[in-house]
């Protein structure tokens, strides 16, 4: 029988029950843990069955909170010892509802201390872990509801904050005690606030069992591990009454009233930066007692703190000894300029293209006029200064108020379908006359292109059209390959109803050798996307098939677009024209080099040549690089004059500053955008002082080192100041590139003299003139005329460039194995590919070995892999692609044998049967670290290939995450899972709040490559086509180090005399 009540009976129902009407969301708190007092293990005690920090019930004890019940054989991996490891043996534990903890934790707040916004300053439990001392047998299997104050197994107890870390048993009773002592109806059935009356078992008699110290401070490093002691007069201290003591161990320390914490080393320069591992901000002030608020009192109170070391966290183990389990570098990487820690600056996080490309646009519009002095820098592996770009990165540059230039013919108002003439669209229809509702035609006498006709009536005003032609490839068999694709087609956006709607296809028939063939068909597919109704109806069409008639009177143009990239001259722009990029010389490159000379020596006149050969007149400077090289990154930068020093804004992104960067909601075939592939384009924009230095690297690519050091000596490279209004952002720009690339005649520098060159212009450029013997086919750049004014720079740029030229750079693989060394909960990479590294030398970094050590050592990590299909080569290129296919294969099989049910990799896919090729590489560790650049993890992207990343940390803590890169992270997940942050003032889908913490982001994952990946991405790292089609390029040439390129010379000349490595498509 079902009881209906009135408003009235249910009003005084939920009055009598109070929280209980909550249920399992009710944070009900147990008064009675016990009928006498537990042990209580201090802070020094040892071993497994009394760790510290934790009760022991002799018998069966009573629940503190409400919650579900679970017990495992094998421990837990997500809750974790004082010393970070996992708890094992056979546990039983006891989580709260998340909304019972999250009211739990608005309550903490209220009563305990909060960050001015709302949030708690000190740990909140959610779980409590039982290490069973009699485990019943079987174990239940089921998961059940155990209410406060009802029965739980005996064993040793600690507590847990939402992240696993433990929390002081004492602290968790006097909190309990407060909180049940001004708000009762918190309480289990029966209980009032007079029982609290000190007896034993109940809270407030648990809470004063250790009256040594009355509140503990636990120091975790950002990864909620075990805070390492960087050494004496390095590290942390708690001073008392002015006496320091320095915290030298993971164990909590005392901290009374009056404790501050801060580094011992008060110097400006120190890089240790602290603060609440909760909610708040890290710093260099020194940490005090959060106060409670009015009328809350605590007998025991726990505080825990992250404190974290900017230098090694950003920049990695660059020493020769190992650092906080890390192990050490080489010699030449220690002795090399460091790159800089930058704090405070300004950084955004872009998403998409559009993103990035209104940044670009944004930052290149403050370009100075009226003969103001600026420096504006592009680079990018190719730049196209005709193509629109966005104005700007909000809603008005995208789609629904804004489309491409050069797919507009007219500006309409939009209508959405009309149904009387919408049948038009599909495929054999014809209109009144009787003639085809669409035609295709040869737009040219003689050309390959092809435009598609469209009558009037047949698209909504304002649609956008995507037509994918179908492309077919003769193959094996289905089994090996796909044979029928999506090609990029064309796209345009429809004028007026009233008027036909033509689409230009470039060359969709692959007709450009052998010219236009009689009695063609076109085969195509066809999305349309209205851009209006309630809400507008996208259609995909498919199975067309078109006959091709003969060229009209009259070629169908469609508009043409500019940006202002051509805010920045040629002479301050850097390309790269690599065929491995598919951007092809117009001719072979054929090198010579003088086999009499050293070998090092006809590394450089290689470089030279190739320089050389892929110069060409009124065109931005091509990179130094050896053959097969690729340089990927792009950079917008604008600097202007500031009072005394210089104002830098720039973009960095993997994203080509070409039309195929213009890129939203690939998905749907990219609305208003023009047609090409689907590109997944993320990066920041960057100001201030990290913006300066990437502004220096931009400087880097686009000038050689003379036209360099004379920008250089531009007021406008004055260093700025550390920002007035400081961001919470702490980053270092870090350069990867081969040696002997950068300025290569340094490179013949004997080793041994690196550490003692001059310490001025001028006796650097009489230094390098007597010293460096150079072979007769190569003259020594120019570097400096006359007197430079700003010749300390000058000078430590020059020497830079000659560490460069010896060692090359890896500063990405540094900062990237720290982070993944220090890895516990979840790693996020978006990659092109990632591969082993077999070499074993001090220099070299092998990310699929860290990986698989941290999976096997830290069982609560997950690791999620977002990687292209196919990989970004060039046909020509296909042997080396193949050997990443392999190499690819092999890695992920040793990753996932390493974590089985804790990795996921796929392939992501752009409009349905188009694969998405990702362009920047995006790693996010634990939500607390993260880079974003053009690396790629493999040995070559490690150390051959050039690239720009920036490492990143956020000192905004929420709930224990870096707020801006927990963020940034679920804005990349939701791109590959369909998936959006709501609107304003909306209701949040399921994945979208799921994708906020790392371990309920990695089922969302797991989920969807269980569902076979449900049209978003190929659930499984493709292994490439058979061995037998493609023999794989040797790993020597596929795959070299940047610091073994002697022993590489001999097979790359040899393979560049076999095959135009270097030039025009095959």
């Amino acid at each position: 029988m079902v009881d209906l009540m009135d408003p009235t009976s249910l009003a005084a129902r939920l009055q009598q029950y109070l929280v209980e009407s909550l249920g399992v969301a009710a944070p009900l708190l147990g008064a009675q843990w016990a009928s006498s007092n537990p042990a209580y293990h201090g802070v020094d005690a040892t071993g497994d069955s009394t760790p510290p920090m934790s009760l022991t019930f002799s018998s069966a004890w009573n629940a503190p909170f409400t919650g579900m019940l679970s017990y495992s054989a094998s421990g837990t991996d997500a809750q974790f010892t004082l010393d970070g490891l996992v708890i094992t043996g056979s546990v039983a534990v006891l989580s709260q509802h998340p909304h019972a903890h999250l009211r739990l934790r608005d309550i903490f707040a209220r009563r305990f201390g909060n960050d001015g916004s709302g949030h708690s300053v000190r740990p909140v439990p959610m779980t409590a872990v039982i290490r069973m001392s009699s485990p019943p047998s079987p174990l239940p299997a089921a998961v059940s509801l155990v209410n406060a104050g009802e029965s739980l197994p005996a064993g040793t107890v600690t507590f847990h904050d939402a992240n696993g870390l433990l929390i002081d048993p004492l602290f968790v009773a006097s909190a309990w005690t407060d909180i049940l002592d001004n708000f009762e109806v918190l309480g289990p059935n029966g209980f009032v606030k007079s029982q609290l009356n000190k007896t034993a078992g109940y809270v407030d008699s648990i809470a004063a069992l250790d009256s040594s110290n009355t509140r503990y401070i636990h120091i975790v490093n950002p990864h909620g591990g075990s805070w390492t002691d960087p050494g004496s007069g390095h590290g942390l201290t708690v001073t008392t009454s002015g006496t320091p003591t320095r915290v030298s161990g993971y164990l909590p320390a005392a901290f009374p009233d009056s404790a501050t914490l801060g580094a011992e080393d008060t110097s400006s320069t120190q890089p240790l930066r602290w603060g609440p591992a909760t909610f708040g901000k890290l710093g260099k002030t020194p940490f005090s007692v959060p106060a409670l608020l009015a009328g809350a009192s605590l007998t025991r109170d726990f505080l825990r703190v992250i404190a974290v070391d900017l230098d090694h966290f950003l920049l990695g183990n660059r020493t020769t000894q190992d650092v906080d389990g890390v192990l050490y570098a080489d010699a030449g990487t220690a002795s090399e300029p460091a790159p800089l820690v930058r704090e405070g600056s300004t950084v955004r996080f872009c998403t998409d293209g559009v993103a990035v490309l209104g940044e670009a646009h944004t930052l290149l519009s403050h370009a100075p006029t009226g003969g103001t002095s600026f420096l504006g820098y592009l680079v990018s592996p190719a730049i196209s200064d005709s193509f629109s770009i966005p104005s700007d990165t909000s809603a008005n540059s995208r789609w629904g108020k804004a489309s491409a230039t050069e797919i507009t013919p007219s500006s309409v108002a939009p209508q959405a379908w009309d149904p009387a003439g919408a049948k038009l669209i599909r495929p054999g229809q014809t209109t009144t006359d009787g003639k085809p509702s669409i035609t295709a035609a040869w737009n040219s006498a003689s050309g390959t292109d092809i435009v598609v006709t469209f009558a009037a009536g047949a698209v909504p005003a304002g649609a956008f059209l995507r037509i994918y032609n179908r492309i077919f490839y003769t193959g094996p068999s289905l089994d090996q390959s796909a044979t029928l694709f999506r090609g990029d087609g064309g796209s345009i956006v429809a004028g007026a109803a009233s008027q036909p709607v033509q689409v230009l296809l470039k060359d969709p028939l692959n007709l450009a050798k052998s010219g236009q063939i009689g009695g063609a068909t076109l085969h195509f597919d066809l999305h349309v996307v209205p851009n209006a109704g309630s809400p507008p109806r996208e259609r995909i069409f498919g199975g067309y098939s078109v006959p091709v008639g003969a060229f009209g009177a009259t070629s169908f143009t469609p508009p043409t677009a500019t940006n202002n990239f051509s805010i920045v001259p040629v002479n301050r722009r850097g390309i790269c024209t690599a065929a491995m990029l598919g951007l092809h010389p117009s001719s072979d490159f054929s090198p010579s080099v003088v086999v009499a000379d050293s070998v090092a020596a006809q590394l450089v006149e290689l470089i030279r040549q190739l320089l050389q050969f892929n110069t060409q007149a009124n065109a931005p400077r091509e990179a130094l690089r050896i053959p097969t090289m690729a340089r990927t990154e792009s950079i917008a930068a604008i600097g202007t004059s500031s009072g005394n020093a210089g104002q830098w804004e720039t973009v960095l992104s993997g994203g080509f500053l070409m039309p195929e960067s213009h890129v939203e909601k690939y998905r749907q075939g990219n609305p208003g955008g023009v047609a090409g592939p689907e590109t997944s384009v993320s990066g920041i924009f960057a100001g201030d002082q990290l913006g300066y230095d990437l502004a220096l690297a931009a400087n880097r690519r686009a000038n050689d080192l003379l036209n360099r050091l004379e920008d250089y000596d531009n007021a406008i490279f004055n260093a700025p100041p550390a920002p007035a209004s400081p961001s919470t952002i702490s980053g270092a720009v870090l350069q990867t590139v081969s040696a002997y690339v950068e300025t290569p005649e340094f490179g013949l520098l004997p080793e041994s003299d690196l550490a003692g060159l001059p310490a001025t212009v001028a006796d650097l450029k009489s230094y390098i003139q007597n010293k460096i013997n150079l072979p007769s086919s190569v003259s020594m750049p120019d570097l400096f005329n006359g007197n430079p004014a700003n010749g300390d720079r000058i000078v430590a740029e020059i020497k830079r460039e000659f560490y460069a030229a010896r060692y090359g750079r890896r500063d990405w693989q540094w900062s990237l194995e720290f982070a993944i060394s220090h890895a516990r909960d979840l790693i996020y990479m978006e990659t092109q590919c990632l591969t082993q590294n077999d070499d074993n030398e001090a220099y070299s970094f092998d990310l699929v070995d860290t990986l698989v050590h941290q999976l096997k050592s830290q069982p609560s990590l997950r690791f999620i892999l977002v990687c292209n299909k196919k990989l970004s080569f060039d046909p020509t290129y296909n042997a080396w692609a193949q050997y990443f296919y392999g190499k690819r294969s092999d890695a992920w099989k040793q990753i996932a044998a390493a974590a089985p049910g804790r990795v996921v990799a796929v392939h992501p896919i752009g409009f349905p049967g188009r694969p998405l090729n990702i362009r920047t590489t995006v790693a996010i560790v634990d939500d607390v670290w993260c880079s974003v650049g053009t690396g790629v993890p493999r040995k070559r992207g490690f150390g051959f290939d050039g690239a720009i990343d920036v490492a990143l940390h956020d000192a905004q803590i929420v709930d224990g995450r870096g707020s801006a890169i927990q963020q940034f992270r679920r804005t990349l997940m939701a791109n590959i899972l369909g998936t959006q942050a709501p609107p304003s003032g909306g209701s949040p889908n399921a994945d979208w709040v799921r994708l906020l913490q790392p371990r309920s982001a990695f089922a969302a994952f797991s989920e969807l490559v269980q569902q076979g990946g449900r049209g978003l991405v190929e659930p499984q790292i493709w292994p490439g086509p058979d061995s037998s089609l493609i023999q794989a390029q040797s790993a020597e040439l596929a795959d070299p180090d940047g610091r073994n390129l002697l022993n590489l010379l001999p097979d790359l000349l040899t393979a560049l005399t076999l095959g135009p490595l270097e030039g025009p498509p095959s």
